[in-house]
């Protein structure tokens, strides 16, 4: 806990039972967040460019200043001009004790979880988490969660990413939709570790790339995610991507719809040849059913059928079939997608079939987006001469349904000269990138996690084997 008390100071105590930390410092009845290592108080604001003044709160037998100055409690204070990221010196006074802090604004939203317990792979831990977004200019977000973590090769990393859901109260089944940082509610959510991708912007980069080629005849199933830094009780752990997740809510789901995902780059999930034993479970091979929910019911039907399409039937039905059951159009932007950004990770693995009705197309979803753009799931360099495809690829392009490959050439050819021009994916990197820098959380990355991260570095690999790979796949696909 954070609080004064009558015999000394105390920083980093427990939280109440009812995971409530009490008062130290508040600006606008929002907390500013402590990283008790390196005594520094953060506060997130949007704008610099207007002198700051804030509602503010501290405990009544305390006294706090601020650079030199007494701060009046429960009162609107007028701090000047501010800086981002420069740390102004905060003193707290209690009983003639006095501890000192750095106070420090960003430009990024801040998130802090609450919790007893550390956080498991399993089961949910309760947290309560505290969102800090400014530049939404409303109410704190203070609300109970479930919270885990999450991923298969990044729990083996030492930084982890983490999964939760919104709780109503303090019970950890009285699930609800909430929105963050201003994206739309959902019932879960993804706090992104990124700690293997040396840049930190490569799968938010490819989803707002993928979300890019959306128009009103097509439907990109995509998420959107914000970099925040993140807070555990009184620790600082760093840079997130507080990130949306594939849920029925998020997909507006019908009674009808199903969700399906590969788990592995395995022969079955690149369409080579069918899963073994009946589909009556909620995973079929390396194929794993997500929506609807396999406790609650199973459903292959129409999925087994595009399977055994796809990879059993005879050329002549592939080729009279597959549009009535896949969408084309988004097939051939997954492809053009996938091959632009190497995702080498996403023809098997990583990538998932959704339905909404019996009577729609399949569409194909992109998920898990960081080996990409010239690095591998392990954070190695890769090089930019590879071809990305799969069974079901290769029998689109060879045997062309409806055209297929003529299509796929002169969608590349459009999306060449607009979406994935050089300088629109490099003007896309950099936003992402600034965003990040402007906060200076580089140098948290560096302190928690021993990182060597160096932005300007990765940017400047990335331009140039994007750069690279653009020619790379303006030879293959003319060439197909």
């Amino acid at each position: 806990m954070i609080g004064c008390t009558k015999e000394k100071a105390i920083y980093n105590t427990q939280p109440s039972a009812n995971l409530e930390l009490p008062l130290l410092l508040d600006f606008n009845q929002t907390p500013c967040f402590l990283d008790i290592g390196t005594s520094t108080l953060k506060y997130s604001i949007s704008d610099t460019s207007l002198p700051f003044e804030a509602l503010v709160d501290f405990k009544d037998d305390c006294q706090i200043k601020f650079e030199g100055q007494d701060l009046t409690n429960h009162a609107v204070n007028h701090f000047g001009t501010i800086e981002w990221n420069k740390p102004y010196r905060i003193e707290i006074v209690f009983d003639g004790n006095v501890d000192s802090f750095n106070l420090v604004f960003t430009s990024l939203p801040l998130v802090q979880l609450i919790l007893l317990d550390k956080i498991k792979d399993e089961p949910k831990s309760l947290a309560r988490m505290i969102v800090n977004d400014p530049k939404l200019n409303k109410e704190v977000i203070n609300t109970p969660i479930g919270i885990e973590q999450r991923g298969g090769f990044s729990l083996r990393q030492p930084k982890k990413s983490y999964g939760f859901k919104p709780l109503k109260d303090l019970n950890p089944s009285n699930n609800y939709s909430c929105g963050f940082l201003g994206m739309n509610s959902n019932d879960s959510w993804i706090l992104d570790a990124m700690y293997l991708d040396e840049s930190k912007v490569r799968n938010k980069t490819c989803f707002d790339i993928w979300r890019s080629l959306n128009d009103s005849q097509m439907k990109h199933r995509n998420i959107e995610g914000h970099f925040v830094e993140l807070f555990i009780n009184h620790q600082s752990i760093g840079l997130y991507c507080f990130a949306e997740k594939f849920t029925s809510t998020k997909l507006n789901t019908t009674t009808e719809s199903v969700f399906y995902k590969g788990s592995d780059n395995k022969p079955n999930t690149q369409f080579e040849v069918l899963p073994k034993g009946n589909p009556n479970k909620g995973h079929w091979g390396d194929w794993l059913q997500e929506i609807p929910d396999a406790k609650q019911k199973i459903t292959w039907d129409s999925f087994e059928e595009l399977l055994e399409l796809a990879v059993k039937k005879e050329d002549i039905v592939f080729m009279n079939q597959i549009h009535k059951e896949l969408d084309l159009d988004i097939a051939i932007d997954y492809y053009l997608f996938i091959n632009l950004i190497n995702g080498y990770d996403n023809m098997g693995k990583n990538w998932m079939f959704y339905q909404e009705k019996k009577t729609d197309l399949y569409t194909i979803v992109p998920w898990d987006l960081d080996a990409t753009w010239g690095r591998a799931h392990d954070a190695n360099k890769v090089d930019y001469t590879w071809t990305i495809s799969n069974h079901l690829f290769d029998r689109l392009i060879t045997l062309n349904p409806q055209n297929f490959k003529q299509r796929l050439k002169q969608r590349w050819t459009i999306l060449r000269s607009q979406k994935f021009s050089a300088a629109v994916l490099i003007a896309t990197f950099k936003s992402n990138f600034d965003v990040i820098r402007v906060s200076n959380v580089e140098e948290v990355e560096r302190r928690c996690w021993n990182s060597s991260l160096d932005l300007d570095k990765e940017e400047a690999y990335i331009t140039q084997w994007l750069q690279n790979r653009l020619s790379f796949v303006d030879n293959h696909i003319q060439n197909l």
